[in-house]
Order: C-alpha cells, then sequence, then structure tokens
C-alpha cells in the first residue's frame, strides 16, 4: 500500500493564508512571523482555484521586475502558479515536485485548501520510517538469537532466553512478545487472547 500525501501532515498543522488584495508587506510579515517559506492565496471561501502561492523568491522577482519595494505591491502582484494534490495522492509520485518546490498544497474536491506538505515534513516522515524498519530489525535479530539460545539447550523457556540476549536493549526486549503475537496471528496461528505472555508460550510449544 503506497504512502500518501496526507499521512505527512503534521496533526496540529495551523493553516496561513493570504488574499490577492492583501499587501506583499502583509505576506512577508505573516511568513517571518511563523517562519514560513510559502502562503497559500486563496479566495473568500477559502478556495485554492486560482492554485497561486506567494514566497521569498516570488517577492524578490517582483520586487525586481517593478523596480519598487514590497510596500508599493499587492498579493497579486507576486503570486505565482502552483500544482496543487488530493490527500490522497502517492508520495512517491509527488516527491520530485515537494522537493523541487519545497511543498505542496493538499486540497478536496471542492479544490479547498486542507493542508501543506513541505520538504521538512519529508524529512520527519522518512527518519521516522527508517527509525521503525531499525526497530523490526533489532526485534527480529534479538527473536533469532532468543531461539537460537533455546534450542542451544536453555532449559528455562523462551522467555528467559529472550531476557539473555536483550540485557541492553530493554526497549526491544519489551517489544519481542508483541511482535512474536503478531508473526503468530500472520502465520494464521491461533494465539490465546489474553496476553502477550501466552502468545510467548505459544511460540514455545510452536
Amino acid at each position: 500500500m503506497p504512502f500518501t500525501l496526507e499521512e505527512l501532515l503534521p496533526k496540529d498543522q495551523r493553516l496561513r493564508t493570504v488574499y490577492l488584495h492583501d499587501s506583499v508587506q502583509q505576506a512577508i510579515n505573516l511568513m517571518h512571523q511563523h517562519s514560513y517559506n510559502q502562503l497559500p492565496v486563496v479566495d473568500k471561501d477559502g478556495k485554492t482555484s486560482l492554485e497561486q502561492v506567494v514566497t521569498f523568491d516570488s517577492v524578490l522577482q517582483a520586487v525586481r521586475s517593478f523596480d519598487t519595494k514590497p510596500e508599493s505591491l499587492h498579493v497579486r502582484d507576486v503570486a505565482r502558479s502552483v500544482r496543487t494534490y488530493p490527500a490522497d495522492a502517492d508520495l512517491l509520485a509527488t516527491l520530485d515536485d515537494i522537493q523541487r518546490e519545497n511543498f505542496a498544497l493538499i486540497v478536496d474536491e471542492n479544490n479547498v485548501l486542507t493542508g501543506i506538505v513541505t520538504t521538512a515534513d519529508t524529512t520527519v516522515f522518512f527518519r521516522e520510517y527508517a527509525q521503525d524498519l531499525m526497530q523490526i530489525e533489532g526485534i527480529e535479530s534479538r527473536m533469532k538469537e532468543a531461539i537460537t539460545a533455546l534450542h542451544a539447550g536453555n532449559d528455562a523457556g523462551l522467555e528467559s532466553a529472550i531476557a539473555a540476549v536483550t540485557d541492553r536493549a530493554a526497549d526491544i526486549r519489551k517489544r519481542i512478545p508483541v511482535a512474536i503475537r503478531g508473526y503468530l496471528e500472520k502465520a494464521g496461528l491461533n494465539v490465546p487472547a489474553t496476553g502477550d505472555g501466552e502468545a510467548v508460550a505459544e511460540a514455545e510449544k510452536r
């Protein structure tokens, strides 16, 4: 199942937007205040039908082109066109666009702005994803070591074997029983519903 742009949206994201008739100075102040690099341009209904944004670069280009100061310009003078995406757009298919623009505007079926994904969001997402993969690899490695220890003659059982190979990885040790339950369920084996300890006991029998 592909990752979507919606999965990258910060849960506490608060959208800041501007209108075409707003002053450029107002847009600059808003971007500076919230450490944004861009502001979507919307109409009175919050729609991005214009598919435009204001960025520091677009402001600078307009100032040079008009040979004037930002105070004398409006958003309509500095806004530039961008592409918008639905929330369920494939992340990997849109990643190049996000890297090129530094952001992606997400809209619903009515073209109302619902979120913004930035390159910073993609960095956070892939870092956490990589950490999860490393954690899973650590769990699998410890499970294999535990099973090897058990078959090598550890009469105390799988629980003790797990403890023996995870003394220096307390967090991984806590996750192993849950991982064992998941493996058993994926294999279609009956797993007692009373707790993860019972799942370990079931794995021991198998």
